[in-house]
């Protein structure tokens, strides 16, 4: 099983996340809802591999020395993904977020026309805060999309971990 099968799968199935441990099958949080993926549980070395086949080299040696890592992953035009490699019981586990690759309109996120108005503003400090999953980054990615295509100015942005780039 590549991670690419396993990728389409939760694709197909409109989840948010990926999580994969060894010694478990791939789950797939859906709606909020942890569901197993109907496959076979990865071990160790297969779950090694996958992970392995993710990463750069400068990658592989800053989770040899950190025993952690975040980075973004491709495998298609339309999605890209947020990535978390640690240590979960020993071994490597990875947790996968799901980003859309194309920034969304205002209409596509139905968000309000005072968030263009807000853009629009010479000075400020906006906070856009919420739970997970709540479209926190997606909102500001619409954002900074938008000052950055209207106005020439500069913008700071502070989120952990970033999922866009």
């Amino acid at each position: 099983m590549t991670i690419d099968e396993i990728i389409n799968e939760a694709l197909k199935l409109n989840a948010s996340d990926v999580h994969i441990q060894a010694g478990k099958p791939p789950y797939f949080r859906i709606y909020g809802e942890l569901t197993v993926m109907e496959a076979p549980p990865l071990d160790k070395v297969a779950l090694t591999e996958l992970i392995m086949g993710m990463m750069s080299p400068d990658q592989k040696e800053l989770l040899k020395t950190c025993k952690e890592l975040d980075f973004s992953y491709r495998s298609s035009k339309e999605y890209q993904f947020r990535v978390n490699v640690c240590l979960s019981e020993g071994t490597l586990a990875i947790n996968i977020r799901i980003t859309a690759a194309n920034i969304k309109t205002l209409e596509q996120l139905t968000l309000p026309r005072v968030v263009n108005d807000l853009c629009m503003k010479r000075k400020g400090l906006i906070i856009i805060s919420g739970t997970a999953g709540s479209g926190k980054t997606t909102t500001l990615t619409y954002m900074v999309d938008y000052i950055n295509r209207e106005r020439k100015f500069k913008v700071i942005t502070i989120e952990d971990p970033i999922e866009y780039h």
